[in-house]
């Protein structure tokens, strides 16, 4: 009764509303999670609660989209604890860590997400919409497609 997937997603940010004529795939960037859960209840598909860990990275060009003076990718280290309900609805509650590539300058700021997953028992298609809450108590999003094993 121990729920393990694992995964690879690549995330867009939401610096503004995104159209289709104004996306830029040079924006996207990558990154990988991880879940451990415990499974509860007896419904005929798996509800599960436990810690998710994400790790991803901007690529430089929206590193210099997010802020013209940057010249390093920014680094986020998420710890958030989620439910999954039914393997389809992912909700989490946590904290990310934010730093610039090789730098010592860090910032924690409360987050949250809310996820899809779709398809087979054990391989998903997930999109998962992130927001956190910056030192400036400004709402930053990142969303992102992915792909996860879940055993």
């Amino acid at each position: 009764a121990i729920t393990f997937k694992i995964g690879l997603n690549t995330f867009y940010p939401t610096i503004q509303s995104i159209r289709l004529s104004t996306f830029n795939q040079s924006l996207l960037s990558y990154g990988a999670e991880t879940m451990l859960g415990i499974n509860y209840g007896n419904a005929k598909r798996r509800n599960s609660i436990g810690v998710t860990l994400r790790a991803s990275q901007t690529n430089r060009f929206l590193a210099q989209a997010l802020d013209s003076v940057s010249t390093r990718p920014q680094q986020y280290f998420d710890a958030e604890l989620t439910t999954l309900y039914r393997e389809w609805f992912s909700l989490g509650l946590g904290a990310t860590y934010i730093s610039e590539y090789a730098s010592k300058v860090y910032q924690i700021s409360p987050a949250a997400s809310m996820g899809i997953c779709l398809g087979p028992r054990n391989w998903k298609l997930q999109l998962t919409q992130q927001v956190l809450l910056n030192s400036d108590s400004k709402i930053i999003g990142r969303a992102s497609l992915g792909f996860a094993l879940s055993l």
